[in-house]
């Protein structure tokens, strides 16, 4: 009877012993999670909360009484909510998920973004607690946003000063690039007389008028998809043929020729102005090619380039001058007036053509 007695009183206190080391390990637990930088909560199994950390709660801003008439899907931000649900399910199904995303909504409604492991806590085959352990990654998200949208900016700047297939070229080589294209259009344009004009406006008078001149071009240019090599002070080059090889380059060019002379005329119409405008065309090979990556500078060179320029310089204002090459592509479908044999810079003699305008 005595043993009996004793063995009770062993069990009792063995008893006792894991009940009281169980009570320490949870309070050493709970101090842990308390004083934890990551977000901790447990809810049961209707999501309403029964445990959160003092981080958590110092980050979304809500009180225990708040806490304890909420759920957690009513802080989920509503982008993911659905998401919630359905991985709130499976975690009661017994599923635990690592390096999962969600966005919570503070109580002042800023949104929150944490990144942790959710599982779940079963008694007797039933789950009674859904865990989760976060960190707070709105700090990452933001900063991962800003690079993205500053990448986005980078791309959009490089298509606007390099042509598109040489830009995606050059993003995912980044190399020099240089090719050479047998069978182009280079048109030249030049606003005649712009430097006298700009002397008596003001900096920001000339460039408001420089970029209403040349946003119109660039419009034609995508119109005709063409490519702008740049512009230089009051000088304008575009590109047919290139970095995309096409057929019809110099009817483009050709066209957008005409249309620029009718965009100067309704300019000046608009803005009681006197601008002319000269432009010289020449078809040809060229090279073209990225030269200053620290610029992102697209150019072009051969003789091609040169004498497109002297076609321009040595033209007549008003005039649409190209050379005997051009007008050889064009002669078909566009009417030409011949200006004769010209002395062309560092060429010789040249036969060159005025456009005049589309046949029919």
């Amino acid at each position: 009877m005595m043993g009996s007695i004793g063995s009770q009183i062993a069990q009792f206190i063995k008893r006792k012993q894991a009940e009281d080391a169980l009570i320490e390990s949870e309070e050493r637990y709970r101090d842990l999670f308390e004083n934890a930088n990551d977000l901790i909560q447990s809810v049961n199994v209707y999501g309403r909360f029964s445990y959160v950390n003092l981080a958590w709660q110092e980050t979304l801003g809500y009180s225990e009484a708040e806490i304890a008439n909420i759920t957690i899907f009513d802080i989920i931000h509503p982008e993911f909510k659905q998401e919630c649900w359905q991985r709130f399910y499976r975690v009661l199904s017994g599923e635990k998920f690592d390096q999962v995303k969600a966005a919570f909504v503070t109580k002042d409604g800023q949104t929150i973004f944490l990144e942790g492991n959710i599982n779940c806590k079963f008694s007797e085959g039933h789950p009674v607690a859904v865990r989760g352990i976060f960190r707070n990654i709105t700090q990452r998200i933001a900063a991962e946003e800003a690079l993205r949208h500053q990448q986005e900016e980078t791309e959009r700047l490089l298509l606007n000063v390099l042509p598109t297939a040489i830009s995606k070229e050059l993003k995912e080589e980044s190399a020099n690039i240089a090719k050479e294209f047998a069978d182009v259009t280079v048109l030249f344009a030049d606003i005649v007389g712009f430097t006298e004009i700009a002397a008596s406006m003001s900096a920001i008078q000339v460039v408001n008028l420089l970029n209403s001149i040349f946003s119109t071009f660039d419009r034609l240019t995508e119109q005709y998809g063409l490519e702008r090599i740049k512009n230089i002070g009051d000088a304008y080059i575009v590109v047919g043929g290139l970095p995309t090889r096409r057929p019809d380059h110099a009817q483009a060019i050709a066209l957008m020729a005409l249309h620029i002379q009718t965009a100067i005329a309704l300019f000046n119409t608009e803005n009681n102005q006197n601008f002319n405008i000269r432009i010289g065309i020449h078809s040809g090979s060229v090279i073209a090619g990225v030269i200053d990556l620290s610029k992102f500078t697209c150019d072009l060179w051969r003789n091609t380039v040169n004498i497109a320029s002297c076609m321009e310089s040595q033209g007549i204002v008003g005039k649409i001058q190209v050379t005997e090459n051009t007008y050889k592509s064009l002669c078909n479908e566009f009417l030409f007036q011949k200006r004769g044999e010209i002395e062309v810079k560092s060429k010789g003699i040249m036969t060159t053509y005025f456009l005049v305008g589309e046949k029919g």
